[in-house]
C-alpha cells in the first residue's frame, strides 16, 4: 500500500552513480552493496542456479547491478521541475542511498531488515562525514540526499525494530551535521529554492520520527534537531508575520499540511512542501492561523472553508504559539487535515524516477513526489 508516486517529466536520462564511482567515494557504502549483493547471488544460485543473463553483472566489480528485484544501473529520469536536479550529486547520491534501503527490505525477518538498514544509513553519513576537505557544498549536497533517502524510504523497519540506542546516535549525529553545514554555509552558496528543499526534507524527517512513537510505541521515541535553535526560527518569533499569495482560481488548491490544535479551533501548519502558493514565505511549519483575509474563524471547519473559498488575493496572518499565549499543540491527537497545491504536471508510478518532492503525509502528487511511511492517521485531501 505504500504507493511511490515518481515523476516523469522529460525524457532525457541521466546516468546513476555507477558501482565504481561508489566504491572508490563511498567505500563503507560499497562494502554494504558489495555484502547484499553477494548473499543475494548465492541465495539465487542455491534455489534456481545462477542465470548471468537474467541477472547482469557490473563488470568493473563483479557484482550484481540488481538487488532485491532494485535496478541499480537504470537511468535517471530528468525533471526540471524540482530544485535538486537530476545530475547533481544531492540526486545520485539520494538515488543509490534509497535503493540501498530498498535491497534491505530482504523478507527473512523485519528485525534484520532493520539492522541492514541501519548499517546503510551510518555507513553512508560516515562516508560523507569523513572525508577530508570535503567542501561544505558537498556535504550539504550528500546531506541533502541522506535526509531525502530517509524520508523516502520510509524506514518502517528501522523505527519498529531497530534498536533504540543506535538510531537516537544515528539521528543525533545526522542532525549535528546539518546543524553544522547550515551554520557554516554562507548565503548564497547554493541556490535558495535548494537551501529551502533541503530545510523541507529536514522537517519531513523531523516529523516522521516524532510520529514514529505513537505508531510504533515508547520505544521508538525519536527527534531530529537540524538546525541552531537561534536559526530555526524567523527574527519576530514573538511576532505576527502577513502572507499574502494569489490563487487564480477558487479550486486553487494551496498545498498546505494542517492539523487543529488540541482542544481548541486553531489551524496549525504542518507541513509546507515545495508545490505549495505559501513555499518560500514567511509562514513556517508550526506557526498558527489567525486571521485569513482580515477575518477570524469560530471554528477548525469554518477555518478550512474560508481558506478554499476565496480567489484572487489570499491574506493570512499567522504566529508562533508563543506569540498567542497558545497552549501546547497535539498534532497527533488529530487527524490532520491537506489543503493540496495545483498540479503542475503529469505523475508517473514509477519507482525509480530520481526527483523528490512529497511529505510523508501524502499532502499531494506533484511533479515532484516521493512516497513515504503510510500513517496510521485518516486523510482529508481538501478540493
Amino acid at each position: 500500500d505504500n504507493a511511490f508516486l515518481m515523476a516523469m517529466a522529460a525524457s532525457h536520462h541521466v546516468a546513476p552513480l555507477t558501482l565504481s564511482d561508489v566504491k572508490l567515494r563511498y567505500p563503507r557504502l560499497f562494502r554494504k552493496y558489495a555484502h547484499l549483493a553477494t548473499l543475494e547471488q548465492k541465495v539465487i544460485a542455491d534455489y534456481n542456479g545462477d542465470d548471468q543473463d537474467a541477472h547482469p553483472i557490473d563488470t568493473a566489480t563483479g557484482l550484481r547491478t540488481t538487488i532485491a528485484f532494485t535496478d541499480f544501473a537504470k537511468p535517471l529520469e530528468d525533471n526540471d521541475e524540482c530544485p535538486m536536479t537530476t545530475d547533481s550529486d544531492a540526486n545520485k547520491f539520494f538515488m543509490f542511498l534509497w535503493k540501498m534501503l530498498e535491497a534491505c527490505e530482504s523478507g527473512i525477518s523485519i528485525g534484520d531488515n532493520a539492522s541492514r538498514q541501519y548499517d546503510v544509513l551510518n555507513d553512508a553519513l560516515d562516508d560523507i562525514t569523513t572525508t577530508r576537505n570535503n567542501p561544505i557544498v558537498a556535504k550539504f549536497e550528500h546531506l541533502l540526499g541522506w535526509t531525502t533517502a530517509a524520508v523516502h524510504g520510509g524506514l518502517h523497519a528501522l523505527l519498529s525494530h531497530g534498536d533504540p540506542d543506535r538510531n537516537r546516535s544515528l539521528f543525533k549525529a545526522v542532525g549535528d551535521e546539518w546543524k553544522n553545514v547550515f551554520e557554516k554555509m554562507e548565503t548564497g552558496v547554493v541556490g535558495e529554492k535548494v537551501r529551502e528543499f533541503a530545510v523541507y526534507m529536514c522537517e519531513t524527517l523531523q516529523m516522521m520520527l516524532k510520529e514514529a512513537k505513537e505508531e510504533y510505541g515508547e520505544h521508538a521515541t525519536y527527534t531530529l534537531d537540524f538546525m541552531a535553535k537561534p536559526t530555526l526560527v524567523t527574527a519576530a518569533v514573538s511576532s505576527e508575520v502577513t502572507i499574502v499569495v494569489t490563487k487564480p482560481s477558487k479550486d486553487t488548491k494551496l498545498g498546505l499540511g494542517i492539523a487543529q490544535e488540541k482542544g481548541a479551533k486553531n489551524i496549525k501548519i504542518t507541513a509546507i512542501p515545495p508545490n505549495s502558493l505559501f513555499f518560500g514565505t514567511n509562514l513556517k511549519v508550526g506557526m498558527l492561523l489567525i486571521t485569513i483575509n482580515g477575518n477570524k474563524y469560530s471554528s477548525f471547519a469554518e477555518g478550512l472553508e474560508m481558506l478554499k473559498a476565496g480567489d484572487g488575493q489570499l491574506t493570512i496572518l499567522a504566529a508562533n504559539p508563543a506569540a498567542i499565549s497558545a497552549p501546547a499543540l497535539s498534532p497527533a491527537a488529530v487527524s490532520p487535515s491537506t489543503i493540496s497545491a495545483t498540479h503542475r504536471g503529469s505523475s508517473s508510478t514509477q519507482r525509480e524516477n530520481s526527483v523528490v518532492a512529497k511529505n510523508i503525509q501524502d499532502l499531494e502528487q506533484t511533479t515532484c513526489t516521493m512516497g513515504g511511511r503510510e500513517s496510521n492517521d485518516s486523510q482529508n485531501d481538501m478540493q
